[in-house]
């Protein structure tokens, strides 16, 4: 294993530019003055860092993975060169037991194998030694990642937190907007009630064919601009009326939007940090 065989999540300036909370939740960034409280372009943000997170988690899981596997095999074959050298020095040393005794040139030809195999054997042993200390290394490693996510998971928790309070912001911006039609819908009715009464007025006017014909011009005026201050009256709050209720219901639809971004968010980083769990409990 190699010492980058768990990618480390980058430092410095710029880190958290797409994090959740590195931007302001957009209170007046929109044209509707602070009404959509969780902005649509956080939307990428989430997407970029749900992306990010994947594929680090896979590219480190998957190296570390695999370079583990690579160790263990290196071990095994080590293991199994040692059993071979010491089967053969203990074949060699019962060898030198049942032999007639040995001509002296024969005798020096037996001690030099059996000090290069003992060379071979310390070798391979040392061997084994360093590829056991890399492999703590390695395992250093992930362990520092491991930490480092544990970090990232705190300030997802911080940024959940300041999620939660404009989402609590947010549904106050909403009974505010309750409220406001409600004033508009009481609006309407004193306006009904107005053009009820003068309605009746018309109606009490109980004077002579005479009189009516000579107030007609002015009484027919006094209708006209009672008629079209009643209309644009009447246009004005229903055109109000429907505008807050499409903003409530963008305001409810972004905010749904936001919790279920921000659960599959969470559940990620938990799903990579029990992963990660396993990686090192299984090394």
């Amino acid at each position: 294993m190699s010492a980058a065989a768990v990618a480390v999540p980058p430092k410095g300036p710029g880190k958290r530019k797409t994090d959740l909370g590195s931007q302001a939740y957009g209170l007046g960034s929109s044209p509707t003055a602070g009404m959509d409280a969780v902005p649509r372009g956080r939307q990428a943000d989430i997407e970029a860092l749900m992306a990010g997170m994947k594929s680090k988690l896979a590219g480190a899981v998957g190296k570390a993975n695999a370079e583990k596997e690579e160790a263990l095999r290196a071990k095994e074959r080590l293991e199994r060169d040692v059993k071979e050298e010491k089967s053969k020095v203990e074949v060699l040393e019962k060898g030198l037991k049942t032999v007639p005794p040995p001509h002296a040139n024969r005798d020096r030809d037996i001690h030099a194998l059996a000090k290069r195999l003992g060379a071979k054997i310390e070798g391979t042993v040392g061997q084994q030694i360093k590829s056991s200390q890399q492999l703590q290394k390695e395992l250093d490693t992930a362990n520092q990642a491991k930490g480092e996510l544990e970090k990232e998971k705190k300030a997802l928790a911080k940024d959940k937190d300041k999620l939660e309070t404009d989402l609590r912001a947010s549904e106050d911006k909403v009974k505010t907007l309750q409220k406001e039609k409600e004033g508009l819908d009481k609006a309407k009715e004193e306006l009904t009630g107005r053009n009820k009464e003068l309605t009746k007025k018309v109606d009490d006017l109980g004077v002579t064919v005479e009189s009516l014909q000579r107030d007609k011009s002015g009484l027919q005026t006094e209708l006209a601009d009672v008629k079209k201050e009643f209309d644009a009256a009447r246009e004005k709050a229903k055109m109000e009326f429907e505008q807050h209720v499409d903003k409530i219901n963008q305001l409810q639809a972004d905010l749904k939007y936001s919790q279920e971004m921000f659960d599959a968010v969470y559940n990620l980083l938990e799903q990579s940090n029990n992963y990660l769990d396993n990686v090192a409990s299984t090394a």
